[in-house]
């Protein structure tokens, strides 16, 4: 199990986003298999993003958070079964309008690997993860899989 310790010895995002394993705490809002990357996703949200989700609240409000755990996927079994893979990534997104004015409000990071590094060779990064986001999310406040029904 990881500790906070643990989490402190993870270099930040080159944006300032922490990595903090207390996102598997979280409750998992989706769980995703995309297609053109090979990979599965659980889908991660704090009890801000939780709360505005249930409330159809958009834009989300500063502090609200939302995390992907990525794993690889093996080839379907004789059954169809999918099963995930080796693990890829973890992929945060951090609500803060004024720290993330440049990328619509919100913080990416994305950290690799079992060694969990920051992706990113300069603070620029995370201009790809928005661009991809403004591309094909702009009317759900720029964020992929909100569940679509509440309870």
């Amino acid at each position: 199990m990881q500790t906070a310790d643990h989490d402190a010895q993870i270099t930040a995002s080159l944006n300032g986003v922490a990595y903090s394993s207390d996102y598997k705490n979280w409750k998992i809002i989706s769980i995703t298999d995309k297609y053109d990357g090979g990979s599965m996703r659980v889908v991660y949200a704090n009890d801000i993003m939780v709360k505005a989700i249930k409330s159809g609240t958009i834009p989300f409000p500063d502090g609200a958070k939302i995390v992907k755990a990525v794993w690889g996927k093996q080839k379907p079994d004789a059954e169809g079964i999918v099963r995930p893979g080796n693990f890829q990534n973890v992929q945060f997104m951090v609500k803060d309008g004024k720290k993330y004015q440049q990328t619509e409000g919100w913080g990416f990071a994305k950290f690799d690997g079992f060694g969990l590094k920051a992706y990113g060779k300069t603070s620029l990064f995370d201009r790809t993860c928005i661009n991809c986001h403004r591309l094909l999310v702009p009317e759900n406040d720029f964020v992929f899989n909100i569940p679509t029904k509440n309870k």
